[in-house]
Formats: C-alpha cells, structure tokens, sequence
C-alpha cells in the first residue's frame, strides 16, 4: 500500500515516538502532504525539546498517550517503541499498517551507494570511518542513522550518485519489509537487548534482515567467524557475500595505518574496507580514509589527562561484549566505571575479562550494580566500589586510580535509569573529569 512517495498524499498517519527519529519521519511525511499525527507515550515534560523542533509542522500533536487515534491509517514507529508497546497492538487488531522509520526513509531514497552497517558492536565507529572514506572518494557523502541524523531527515536532499553511510539497529530493522541497501554490512553477534528481543533467536532473525532483500547485484560483507551463527538466513542470502576476518590476510591497510587501537577495530577497517571495495572505491582512497579517520566520540575517547591519569571516556559501550573489547586493548593500570540499565544480559563473560586483566579496581554505578558485583564476586575478583551517581563514580575512582593508570568509563550497560542515553551519560562524564 505505501511503496512509494505518492502513497502518502492525503493519509492520515500517526507517528509514534516524538524523538529525533520520529521528528524526522513527521518531517518527511508532512513534505509528502501525508496529515500528520505525533504521539508518544512520555511525559510531555520529557519531550520539550523535540515538540520544539516539530512545532513548525503542520501536524498534531498528542503527547502523553497510550490509545491510537481512530483515524489511523498507517502507524510509523521510532526505533524506540517496541513491537509489544499498546499502539502496535492496537494497529495491528485494527489492521492498520505498520512501518518503522527505516523503512519509511527508503521509500524516500534515491541514492544507488547505500552501505547500511549493523552487529552488536562497532555500528558507529564503521559508520563513521566509512563515511570518512566516503567523502575522499564521492562528490557528496553522508553518515546517518543512529550515528546522528536519521536517514529520513536527510533523505530528500540526497541525489542518486551521493554515497550513504547508515547505521540501523535490530530495533530498526524488525519492521523492515522492503528495506534493501546495495552493501549491508554485518559486523558481530553477541548477547544485546535481550530486555526487548528476550531472546538469542529473535534478535538474530532482526538483525540478518539488514540483507534479507538483497539480490544479486548487492553485496553482504560479513565477519567469517560468525557464519555459523547467522545459520539459514546467510545460507539463503541472494547477494554476493563477502567474509572478513582478522585472521585472513589482506593487503590495502597495515595495522600501523589505524589511529584507533584495539582488535575490535582492526576488525571495523576490515568490514569498511571491504565494502568500499564492492562500492567501487579504489585501494588507496581506501587507505587514505583509513589513516585519517581519528575515531568517534564517545567509543574509547581520550577526554584529559590530570595528575599524571588519563581519563577515557567509552560511553558508547551500552553492553558487557564492549566493554569487554575495550579492556582488552588497555595497556597500563585502569579503574573502571561500569554499570547502568540492566537490558538482560549476563555479565560473567566481563568479569572474567576483568581478572584477566586483573583492573586496579571497578566502581559501579546504576541499577545493574548488584548483578555485577555478583559476577565478579563469583569470578573471584573484590576490588569493587559502589557510587550513587557518576559524580561520586569519578570522584571515586580519580582517588583509586595511580600514576600513569587511567580511568575508563565503559558502563557495559544502557543508561536510560540515569542519563537520556549514551551521548549524554558521556558529556556528563567529560564535564565532572573538567571539574576535577
């Protein structure tokens, strides 16, 4: 029914999730002379930044509701909403379509060099450093998606011959019916958003949907280690599939040409690389972007150092396997700051990493405190401290940490019971390190 831009005209579509996404697909839908509905469930006092930036749209608004207006004729969901939340059940025993905001941008896109990038780490650093390369080799290029501007608020200005670099979450891609990039990138697998998808399974079924449409002339870039993991659907895949691995020589970039370290992303190179190959992008621009790519804030970010410590500020790190990436690649005595919103996931793999490394000490925050202190209990490992806040944390931990050590705040979790998200939890993080 809604396949492409006309189908709108006239419609009367509620937005759900009056957040950056939703304010971009109101935006675009409101450009297509689709009427408008903006609803969210929140408090309206919650929402006072982003009712601001759709307060020019010729929509309505109904903040703090839970019902779907009857006049419904398509419901569009921001990543944030989930598929059991009352509105998508009510759509759904009203047969009311359903799209995501993903999905809607596509409807949208006009460009022929679209590299959609997912995995449960390093969608923003690959996101990033391809759109780096991207910019040295095309006319206009653009970085997108949960990297910073959704798709659909850029999505009209871009021309057929721009270069799109997108990063999508399984979030995102659960309501993907027709959503096809022409490169899909796969990064890895691990445990993550269990609270949402409840299970291994489904999160993988939501994932490997990045290249369920793609056909022949597409390209599925892939981390080899984890064929096994994405089972039929890689085995049914129509596209070309391209593996990567860390273990298989290549020859375009040195490690030495990385500005960031750390396996994990020697591994990111590896997949953008990759890519930009099936994109058509020579070798040495490749490696020109690669060289000048100086990472991403909030992923392993050098933030001060202060009497002779250095402060490392990996916000982005929202679950265990980052963080655990993270401390693999430290090389001097660390304290870490750890903890946040519990989103289900076991944390024995982390604690054993931590011994591993045998860290100076932990300071945890938030509501997965307890649980982690637990596993660490369990492995073995008591050097841990408590903090009511991530004032108290980096206080805490500025205290236990010596000369020459560092201190790492990589939460290993969400932050949603303290902080709006990551990027906001990181910039508190950087103003109390200022303050020390």
């Amino acid at each position: 029914m809604f396949c492409k831009p006309t189908d709108f005209d006239g419609k009367k579509v509620t937005v759900w999730g009056i957040a950056r996404s939703g304010a971009a697909a109101a935006r675009l839908l409101c450009g297509a002379f689709a009427r408008v509905t903006l609803c969210d469930s929140r408090p309206a006092d919650d929402l006072v930044k982003t009712l601001w930036e759709v307060a020019d749209l010729p929509c309505k608004l109904s903040p703090s509701t839970r019902d779907l207006p009857a006049d419904t004729e398509l419901l569009v969901l921001s990543p944030g909403v989930p598929l059991d939340a009352s509105p998508v059940l009510i759509a759904k025993n009203r047969s009311v379509p359903i799209m995501g905001e993903l999905e809607l941008a596509y409807i949208f896109n006009k460009s022929n060099h679209v590299c959609a990038v997912t995995g449960t780490n390093g969608k923003t650093t690959t996101t990033a450093l391809l759109h780096c390369i991207f910019e040295k080799y095309a006319e206009k290029a653009y970085g997108l998606g949960n990297i910073g501007l959704a798709w659909s608020g850029a999505v009209k200005e871009i021309a057929e011959d721009d270069f799109v670099a997108l990063e999508v979450s399984s979030f995102q891609l659960e309501t993907t019916v027709n959503f096809k990039p022409n490169v899909s990138i796969m990064l890895n697998i691990t445990p993550d958003h269990l609270d949402r998808h409840h299970t291994m399974g489904k999160y993988i079924k939501a994932k490997t949907r990045i290249f369920a449409n793609q056909g022949p002339g597409d390209t599925l870039v892939y981390r080899a280690e984890d064929a096994e993991l994405l089972g039929p659907a890689l085995a049914k895949a129509k596209c070309k599939k391209v593996a990567f691995s860390i273990n298989q020589p290549q020859n375009i970039f040195t490690e030495d040409d990385l500005q960031i370290p750390g396996q994990h992303n020697l591994e990111n190179a590896l997949a953008a690389s990759a890519a930009c190959l099936a994109m058509g992008i020579p070798a040495n621009i490749i490696k020109e972007g690669i060289r000048a790519f100086q990472g991403v804030e909030h992923r392993t970010e050098f933030v001060a150092e202060i009497n002779g410590v250095a402060y490392i500020n990996d916000s982005k790190a929202t679950n265990p396997d980052s963080t655990i990436k993270a401390i693999a690649s430290i090389k001097c005595p660390t304290v870490l700051i750890a903890g946040g919103c519990d989103k289900k996931t076991p944390f024995d793999a982390l604690a054993s990493q931590i011994v591993q490394k045998n860290l100076n000490a932990v300071v945890l925050i938030g509501e997965t405190a307890d649980i982690i202190s637990n596993a660490l209990t369990q492995a073995g490992y008591n050097n841990v401290h408590r903090a009511a806040s991530l004032e108290r944390a980096v206080k805490t931990a500025a205290g236990l940490a010596p000369q020459g050590g560092q201190v790492l705040l990589s939460p290993a979790c969400a932050s949603f019971d303290m902080f709006r998200d990551f990027e906001e939890r990181g910039c508190e993080f950087k103003r109390l390190v200022g303050e020390l």
